[in-house]
């Protein structure tokens, strides 16, 4: 059997409801005789009755109340799924800028968290060694080290960073566990050296030069 129009549907509800083609029509904004003529082609249509007329009396049928029932139930469902369409549509979009180094050693384990209290953000992870342009790139949001110098920026402090003294066990060995010594005799590679290999970036890529070579001092910012 083939659906009747959602439009009738819509007209039996609003009548059950009010147990009234008068109510009904004024609900609807439409004349009694449309909200009557409406009932009769939906009746005829499923072959029952839907409503017992007396006069000034209107009472749902048996088969009218089974079927009002399920409509109250669609239209629940159809209102429901029409809600969560339009909470996905209203999902803001962010772009967040971030080195990474940053992204891969500070960032991604906060993420989480953020999908589970912000449900509504969708993040965008932009991931670049180069400084970030919000005017070309469409950029929101930059994580930034540096002295916070940028006047025409907002911004918001996160956190300090550290120096350390980093060495391979062979190369401490080397110089009998001797630090300072180490120190002085060994290069060393800092994330500041002007360097394009090292960049901006400079302190992911020498701890993996340090962790693969073994044999380099650094001293890195964290």
């Amino acid at each position: 059997m083939k659906l009747p129009p959602l439009e009738a549907l819509r007209y039996f509800e609003v009548v059950a409801r009010h147990l009234s083609f008068t109510q009904a029509a004024d609900e609807l904004c439409v004349s009694q005789s449309a909200v009557s003529q409406k009932i009769l082609l939906l009746e005829n249509r499923l072959g029952y009755k839907l409503f017992h007329r007396k006069p000034r009396q209107l009472t749902l049928s048996r088969e009218g109340s089974e079927l009002l029932r399920h409509v109250i139930l669609a239209f629940d469902q159809l209102q429901q799924a029409m809600q969560h369409i339009s909470d996905i549509q209203q999902i803001r979009s962010i772009d967040l800028y971030c080195m990474p180094s940053m992204a891969s050693c500070w960032l991604m384990p906060y993420l989480q968290d953020l999908y589970v209290s912000c449900p509504e953000i969708s993040l965008n992870l932009v991931v670049d060694t180069c400084e970030p342009n919000f005017r070309d790139d469409a950029i929101d949001v930059a994580l930034c080290h540096g002295y916070g110098d940028m006047p025409s920026m907002l911004k918001q402090f996160l956190l300090h960073d550290y120096i350390y003294s980093v060495v391979s066990k062979t190369l401490f060995e080397k110089y009998d566990c001797d630090l300072e010594r180490c120190l002085q005799q060994i290069p060393l590679l800092h994330d500041s050296l002007p360097q394009p290999l090292l960049g901006g970036n400079g302190l992911y890529i020498m701890v993996k030069i340090l962790i693969h070579k073994q044999d380099i001092v650094t001293t890195a910012q964290i």
